[in-house]
Order: structure tokens, then C-alpha cells, then sequence
């Protein structure tokens, strides 16, 4: 029987270095059938120079005619792979030497439609590793993703036909792969894998949260959410607002952050500015009775 085909898709913007150190991470792999899409959203360097290096004919290259953003260049690159699986890889990420094989290996063995997986992390001065749990029981994938759930694009590794009807939305900035991977979720069967086989690269001090993104994505799947989870998640971005200082967000994530008062925790409650307003502070003296200093 022969061996799947595996279309790899990597976006990319400018970035040689870290590409030349994704792509010979995809070719040091022990699994060897694959094609690598590289969709370059129209770079300001010749990325032609650092895939031409390699002279493998496995690779191939093609540039946006105009600057886009990452979704747009992975949906391109979904559309044009001929693998019977697509697998996602960001250009400052790397795979471990045995991640398809491992990937190729389990979605036979699970019969899934995905798998998603852990990750070791470099940070700046640190690593640490960050483990894809099995989903609860009737757990959705947006209440396991805005919890302890972690599922990042490079660890993404799909059937290709469960892309045909599904794709990346363009207009988002944050939060993209929660998107995709939440509306994949809710019609093919996706498996979380406990053991690391990729390597992300959070080594950047400067994060852009792109709220508007964030507000759009959580928008759209409000209904979704568990109150206990959608007030962590907004108390959380409510700390990432003022720390900005953007006055427009720090109110949007004030409100959003107790919009469940009976479900918020203690840190929850004295996160926000209403913990002296009426009715808040009369369930909260009565929730937290043994404190008296709010």
C-alpha cells in the first residue's frame, strides 16, 4: 500500500532565518512524503534565495501579489495541496524529527478527521512545555480552549477533504486558530495528543493583542461559553488592556469581566472596578463575608 501524501503549508513574511530553520526541521523528518507549500505574503526579502539553498523539489514556493496576512496565505496554501492530510507550520516554529510520523500514525489509529497536540516552548531566557489535554465529557472545544486547552497552528494536522468547506478567516488578527480549529470542531472528529512533538519559538517581548479581533472572536461564540470561563477570560484581558492603556478596551473588558457576578472567584471580583458599585457590593460581602475592606 502506498504511503499518504502530506501537504505542509507555511506562511510566511520576511523572517529567512527562522524559515531556513522551519523548513530543514520539515526535511529532517522521519516521515518523508510531502510537499511543502511556502506562501510568502509578499515579503520585502527574496525568500527565493533561502528555499533555493535546500534544492529539494519537494518545496514550493508561492508569493501573494500583495501584503495580506498569514489566514489568507494559509488558505491559499490549503487550496493548492494534493495530500491526501495538511499539516500547519508557522515560519518561526520546527517540528521534532518524528511529528508526522507520530501524526500519520494516530489519526490511522484514532480514525480521526485531526489531531492537535503539545508543544516545547522557547521563551526569551526559558522553555517550559505546554500539554494538549483530552477534552471533558460534552466539553466544547471553545470552553477548552479559553480554560486550561491548548491547541496552537503548528501542531495542526488535518484530512484534507475536512478543509474543503472550511477555512481561515482573513479578517481576524488574534485569535484565528481558535476560530478555525472551534468551526472544524463542531463537524469532524479532532484529537488532542499528549506528547510534544513541535517547537514553538515565544521569544518576542512585545506581544500585539489585537482586542478588536479577540472581542469579534468571542462575539461570535458567546453563546458557547461557560460563565465561570468567560469571566476568567475576560478578567484576564481586562490585566492585558491596562497594561496597553487603552481606555476603550479597559472598559470593554470591565463590563465583560463580571458579566456572571455569582460565578466570579475572589481575585475575579477584586480585579474590577466594580466591586464597590451596588448590587456587587452587597452580594460580595455577603459571597466573601470574611473580608472587610472592599
Amino acid at each position: 500500500m502506498n504511503e499518504p501524501l502530506i501537504s505542509i503549508v507555511i506562511p510566511v513574511y520576511n523572517r529567512p532565518v527562522e524559515l531556513k530553520r522551519a523548513i530543514s526541521s520539515v526535511l529532517s523528518q522521519t516521515y518523508q512524503i510531502f510537499e511543502v507549500i511556502i506562501i510568502d505574503d509578499c515579503s520585502t526579502y527574496d525568500l527565493r534565495k533561502v528555499i533555493e539553498v535546500f534544492k529539494d523539489e519537494r518545496l514550493v514556493y508561492h508569493k501573494l501579489s500583495e501584503k495580506r496576512n498569514a489566514n489568507v496565505a494559509r488558505n491559499l496554501g490549503a487550496k493548492l495541496a494534493k495530500g491526501t492530510y495538511i499539516a500547519f507550520l508557522d515560519s518561526d516554529d520546527e517540528w521534532m524529527p518524528f511529528h508526522l510520523e507520530r501524526r500519520i500514525q494516530k489519526i490511522q489509529e484514532w480514525r480521526c478527521d485531526g489531531i492537535f497536540g503539545s508543544a516545547k516552548i522557547f521563551h526569551n531566557e526559558f522553555t517550559t512545555y505546554r500539554i494538549s489535554r483530552k477534552l471533558k465529557i460534552n466539553e466544547s472545544f471553545i470552553n477548552y480552549l479559553l480554560s486550561d486547552g491548548f491547541a496552537q497552528t503548528t501542531s495542526f494536522f488535518f484530512k484534507n477533504s475536512a478543509l474543503k468547506n472550511i477555512f481561515w478567516n482573513e479578517e481576524l488578527k488574534r485569535h484565528q486558530d481558535y476560530d478555525f480549529i472551534v468551526r472544524l470542531s463542531e463537524s469532524y472528529k479532532l484529537f488532542p495528543d499528549a506528547e510534544p512533538t513541535i517547537i514553538i519559538h515565544w521569544e518576542e517581548n512585545k506581544v500585539t493583542y489585537h482586542f478588536d479581533s479577540c472581542i469579534k472572536f468571542i462575539n461570535a461564540n458567546k453563546a458557547k461559553i461557560e460563565p465561570k470561563i468567560y469571566n476568567k477570560y475576560h478578567s484576564k484581558l481586562l490585566w492585558f488592556a491596562r497594561n496597553e492603556g487603552d481606555i476603550k478596551f479597559i472598559k470593554h473588558y470591565e463590563k465583560e469581566a463580571v458579566r456572571y457576578p455569582k460565578y466570579l472567584s475572589l481575585s475575579e471580583f477584586l480585579n474590577t472596578s466594580k466591586k464597590r458599585k451596588f448590587p456587587f457590593i452587597i452580594y460580595y460581602k455577603l459571597k466573601f463575608g470574611f473580608l472587610n475592606f472592599f
